[in-house]
């Protein structure tokens, strides 16, 4: 059963205050909340002005600054409408963020580097994955289905909306916590200013004279249900979600295609999906970061989906708010639902002179106008674009349901210490161990390979052997991207922010900035394959390749790609291997830390190369009890048409401790399961460990196998696979 996502709640932490009538009201005037920021020392660009939230967000003890604004919108959200209605096992939580809690890892880093000793910082560092903020808010609002975050830089929560509206439409779940969340740290200030792209006053949206962009803070959440749901609940219905189209370039690690052809193509999907012609459309509320690259391009691919003649008003709320980088998709999707209830369009802040190469110009005064349907859209780095439109509740006219879809795995590549290539792992009797750069991507010339980090080589070296059998001649636009990746580009990461420190802010390093986000590996496949739909980052921990996976198959069960490639990867510097070391994590493990990357050629057709079929993938908090689990997991083979007899392996990537280990065993035995596969035993430790197991079952031979993942914040994904 589906049904048509709609909102039902919306919250906003801004530099206007927590509230979303304040953010509201600060859209509409002509107030300026520009100012320094005073979080950190900036020697360089201290003259910079920001769009700061004030620090007033309701606060858990020593919650870092992301956190504490992501609980403060979702304090506001769950107050008006809330989701105690609904099942808490069907209630998603998917967040976007670009940096997540960094701000606090930079201060630990900033101690040990004056004090000179080593570091210590690692309670600092407890919430630096990107996926605590998915906990954290989770945990908040007693939400138990499926939780990630997505981090794809500036389009992250478009991208999360998106995945929340495909899993309700398929079915999966019946209503979301849709978040975005950025706070001001160094690496954002440095980098931006290493790309030259931050403004030398206050930021002019698609002005002539406009010099770049204003970080700002914020976080948003909509709580998004199924329409009929929503309404025999009472509660009311804000807006309908009638499309979502997230597209990639597949050009550029950080500028947008000079043709704006993704841009476009995310527009014209997003009308098709919806079911609406140009004209429909009553407002368009733009990304419109102030950058010249970006506001061309843009307002290109706003006048080549739409006509000249049928472009629909339009704004950036980039001079107000600022770019809140992860947040920008949730703010725009919340100010256009207000703007769609108060029947009033927001100004373009700060635009005062046409640019001559731009047709298109933005409302330069607030506008008393009925707007049924709404489009807005979020623009990432790599190339990656998210467009959404919502339509008064009533008027939506986009199909409800989703297609059911089959997934099979068609092709594979892996790495995993030292072993490169899906048979080198899968033969090593000891495959684990740090990965030789050395070794990857053979055949690719040294120099190309120098703009790739080591994360990303290892990604694209296992991409490149699963596309081996991906026919040549298909639509590069329906195939689309998704990793998972616990810890993102750690080492880039921790480069980047250590040299801005040592050197206070002189000779910046851009392209350790660029390869600092999480999306680089998935943007470096696109870029390499030309695979031009959906491209996503996913962390969720343990579990990070199966949510990837899982957003694979919501893609195409919505009938948005044919074709994907889906994967998780993991690199351990010396700084996040203490970090994992630590307690909740694999402190109690006595086996060595792997490197590792595998990734799928997945397809909707099964062909002739198609060696497992993924009968059923669920995603959940775990139960307390391993009974209970148990009985879960056996209703969940015997949907797939089996019995647990039936079951030829177990395989469980993790048991870093001996309760995990006990939990696991038990399961096995009230499940009547064979024995479990460790997978760690075998290949190490390692966040993407879990991405192994398909081609463990495939060594295993055919018929049905198990893999059953459980992170160490609760969440289980259970896999059942049939090799074929």
């Amino acid at each position: 059963m589906s049904a048509r996502p709609a909102i039902t709640a919306i919250g906003l932490s801004a530099c206007s205050g927590d509230g979303v009538e304040n953010a509201w009201k600060f859209a509409l005037n002509d107030a300026c909340l520009m100012k320094r920021q005073s979080l950190f020392d900036s020697p360089i660009n201290g003259f910079r002005l920001f769009a700061c939230a004030p620090q007033s967000a309701p606060s858990r003890r020593g919650a870092p600054n992301c956190e504490r604004l992501l609980l403060s919108a979702l304090n506001e959200a769950l107050g008006s409408a809330g989701i105690a209605g609904f099942d808490a096992r069907r209630v998603g939580t998917f967040v976007g963020t670009s940096i997540g809690n960094v701000f606090e890892t930079e201060n630990a880093l900033v101690k040990r580097l004056r004090e000179k000793g080593a570091f210590d910082g690692w309670n600092a560092m407890a919430r630096h994955e990107c996926s605590s903020l998915a906990d954290a808010a989770a945990r908040f609002a007693g939400a138990k289905g499926p939780r990630f975050a997505i981090s794809t830089a500036c389009s992250s929560s478009g991208l999360a909306l998106a995945a929340a509206c495909a899993a309700i439409s398929a079915g999966k779940i019946d209503a979301a916590l849709v978040c975005g969340v950025d706070a001001l740290s160094r690496i954002t200030v440095n980098g931006f200013a290493s790309l030259q792209l931050l403004s030398n006053g206050v930021c002019h949206p698609f002005d002539r004279d406009r010099d770049g962009i204003n970080l700002g803070e914020a976080a948003g959440v909509a709580v998004v249900a199924r329409s009929d749901l929503a309404e025999k609940l009472g509660l009311e219905i804000l807006a309908e979600v009638s499309a979502c189209s997230c597209t990639a370039d597949a050009y550029h690690a950080t500028a947008p295609h000079p043709e704006a052809e993704g841009v476009e193509r995310a527009m014209r999907n997003a009308l098709k999906a919806a079911r609406l012609s140009p004209d429909d459309i009553g407002f368009y509320c733009a990304h419109g970061t102030g950058t010249a690259a970006n506001d061309a391009a843009e307002a290109s691919a706003l006048e080549k989906a739409f006509g000249a003649e049928c472009a629909p008003p339009f704004a950036s709320l980039k001079g107000k708010f600022g770019h809140t980088l992860g947040a920008s998709g949730i703010v725009n999707a919340a100010m256009s639902v207000k703007a769609m209830r108060a029947e009033t369009l927001p100004k373009n802040f700060g635009f005062e002179n046409a640019d001559e190469k731009i047709r298109l110009q933005p409302l330069r005064s607030n506008a008393q106008k009925r707007a049924d349907h709404i489009l807005f859209s979020s623009l990432g780095f790599g190339g990656n674009n998210a467009c959404a439109i919502i339509s008064k509740n009533g008027k939506a006219r986009s199909l409800c349901a989703a297609n059911s879809t089959r997934i099979f795995l068609v092709g594979a590549g892996a790495v995993c210490g030292t072993s490169v290539g899906r048979e080198s792992v899968m033969s090593a009797p000891d495959a684990g161990g740090r990965c030789d750069v050395g070794t990857l991507l053979a055949g690719i010339p040294a120099l190309k390979k120098r703009r790739w980090a080591k994360l990303q080589q290892m990604a694209l070296n296992a991409a490149i052997e699963a596309a081996q059998t991906l026919p040549q001649d298909i639509d590069r636009t329906r195939a689309c991207v998704c990793m998972g990746t616990g810890l993102g580009m750690t080492q880039q990461t921790l480069k980047f922010i250590e040299n801005a420190i040592e050197n206070a802010e002189a000779d910046p390093l851009p392209t350790a900035f660029t390869n600092s986000v999480h999306n680089a590996p998935a943007a470096a496949i696109s870029m390499r394959l030309g695979l031009k739909g959906l491209n996503s980052a996913v962390s969720a921990r343990e579990a990070s390749f199966e949510c990837a996976l899982w957003q694979a198959e919501l893609e195409m069960s919505s009938s948005a790609a044919d074709w994907a490639i889906a994967g998780a990867c993991d690199e351990y510097c010396e700084c996040a291997e203490k970090f994992m070391s630590q307690p909740g994590r694999f402190a109690e493990a006595s086996l060595p830390f792997s490197e590792i990357a595998a990734a799928y050629l997945v397809s909707r057709e099964a062909g002739d190369g198609a060696f497992a079929e993924v009968l059923s993938l669920d995603i959940r908090d775990c139960e307390r009890r391993p009974e209970d689990e148990a009985r879960a997991l056996s209703e969940q083979i015997a949907s797939c048409g089996a019995a647990a007899g039936d079951v030829r392996t177990l395989i469980i990537p993790f048991s870093y401790n001996k309760f995990q280990r006990r939990y696991m065993l038990e399961l096995a035995e009230k499940a009547s399961l064979p024995s479990p596969v460790f997978l760690e035993e075998r290949f190490g430790l390692n966040y993407s460990v879990s991405a192994l197991a398909p081609l463990a079952a495939a060594e295993a031979g055919g018929g049905i196998h198990v893999a059953f993942t459980k992170t160490s914040t609760g969440q289980r994904a259970s896999t059942i696979l049939k090799i074929l």
